[in-house]
């Protein structure tokens, strides 16, 4: 398993290091609130999360929250994010779970251009480890992103992504990690 996330991380950082920078960074804040649903053989789990982040005109350091709620487990995190470039970023945060040691640490990783993005995503703690990485390749439909994805806990598979907007709307039929079901993960997102 360790093997699958590290060559997963080696090509999303060897995909997009090759890119060209497109703007430069510029005073932002941002946020999203999402409801996602992860369906199964043994039905479908809903989850609800709000992200947040704060990015300066000048400077490289910025700031980021996220909460995540399903039925029966929650999360809450922030920390610290760092421009490297004006087409990547790395962030760094601490926070809580529901778990018996409750302290959460996450650490991830985004890079962007006009051909596309990619992100990485770990969390460590109470609960155990946990990850998500995608690459999303833009189309000539600006609204209409293609790509691949793979997420702890549910699988790995392709990703269909309609961004009308502010509203992003995703959809992913994986393939779990445990045994050869499909399982699909979608989402409905704005952003302010």
């Amino acid at each position: 398993m360790a093997k699958k996330i590290f060559l997963a991380l080696v090509l999303l950082f060897a995909c997009t290091t090759i890119v060209r920078a497109e703007e430069p960074v510029v005073s932002k804040t941002k946020w999203s609130f999402e409801a996602q649903t992860l369906c199964t053989t043994d039905g479908c789990k809903p989850m609800l999360d709000v992200y947040a982040t704060f990015q300066p005109a000048r400077g490289r350091i910025g700031a980021y929250g996220w909460v995540l709620v399903t039925p029966k487990w929650a999360e809450a995190y922030g920390g610290a994010t760092f421009a490297l470039t004006n087409w990547s970023q790395v962030a760094l945060g601490a926070g809580f779970e529901q778990a018996s040691m409750p302290l959460r640490l996450n650490a991830s990783a985004a890079m962007w251009n006009r051909y596309g993005s990619a992100f990485a995503t770990v969390e460590w703690g109470g609960s155990g480890f946990w990850y998500h990485s995608q690459i999303l390749a833009n189309t000539p439909l600006t609204w209409l992103k293609v790509g691949v994805m793979s997420r702890a806990g549910a699988g790995s598979g392709l990703r269909f992504q309609l961004t009308p907007g502010r509203f992003t709307f995703w959809l992913a039929p994986l393939v779990s990690h445990d045994d050869p079901s499909l399982r699909v993960l979608g989402g409905a997102k704005i952003t302010f």
